[in-house]
């Protein structure tokens, strides 16, 4: 069940309609129960995506700029990875 709202909240993301900023919190949360429910999840690795989705974040709102399209890019490798870990 938490993997489908990783899911969703990711899907939200990429249709506009949740920020990177919510995507980050939310994800957080989200992960802390998929992995109490799955403790064979590689929750370091999914973690670090999620870092590095939250310092693309970070500096973008502290430059107060969009982001850019090797920001894009790397977010979208980030997700990817999450996707394929939490799936696996």
């Amino acid at each position: 069940m938490n993997k489908e709202k990783l899911f969703e909240l990711i899907a939200g993301y990429r249709n506009g309609s949740l920020s990177l900023d919510s995507l980050c919190f939310n994800a957080e949360l989200v992960l802390g129960e998929i992995f109490k429910e799955n403790t064979h999840l590689d929750f370091s690795r999914v973690i670090d995506c999620i870092y590095v989705l939250e310092e693309i974040n970070a500096l973008t709102l502290d430059e107060g700029r969009p982001i850019n399209q090797a920001e894009k890019d790397e977010i979208d490798i980030q997700i990817a990875l999450i996707e394929r870990l939490v799936r696996s």
